[in-house]
């Protein structure tokens, strides 16, 4: 006995314990490569000005990733796609419409670039946030998943 504890709980309880340093190990790399998409949607949030597509597609990966112990992959074309699914933005041209830009969702933009005005969107803190409840509500596509995550 080991302080009361017969060596069979002990060893279940090391066990758990390792179970649980491996958890937060891998919750801690998580956070590390969240921290600049972090930081960007902090940025973006402050000036009002929105996050590109690209920036977008990678952070909804990375909040779903984990999901059903799924590797979830997002890229720009994809989340234009899905966004167009929802409803959310133009099938014509990539600009949000006006309820979700009213709503915060989405800010529409339109630089001129060589002198053409070229219309896109860039996606807020929230409208992440909006994203991803959609994409929960549909179901995670098997075209979204490239992977299991291993416990």
């Amino acid at each position: 006995m080991v302080h009361g504890r017969s060596q069979n709980e002990a060893a279940v309880l090391v066990q758990a314990f390792q179970i649980l340093q491996s958890m937060i190990a891998e919750k801690d790399e998580q956070i590390a490569r969240m921290q600049p998409l972090a930081e960007q949607a902090e940025l973006c949030e402050a000036n009002g000005a929105g996050m590109d597509m690209t920036a977008a597609a990678g952070i909804v990966s990375a909040r779903l990733s984990g999901v059903e112990n799924k590797r979830i992959v997002i890229g720009r074309n994809s989340l234009y796609e899905l966004l167009r699914e929802f409803g959310m933005i133009r099938v014509s041209v990539n600009q949000a419409y006006q309820r979700f830009v009213d709503s915060g969702y989405f800010v529409n933009v339109a630089p001129i670039r060589a002198g053409k005005c070229r219309e896109s969107v860039k996606v807020t803190p929230r409208g992440i946030e909006a994203i991803i409840e959609r994409i929960m509500d549909h179901g995670i596509s098997k075209k979204m998943v490239v992977g299991q995550i291993e416990n």
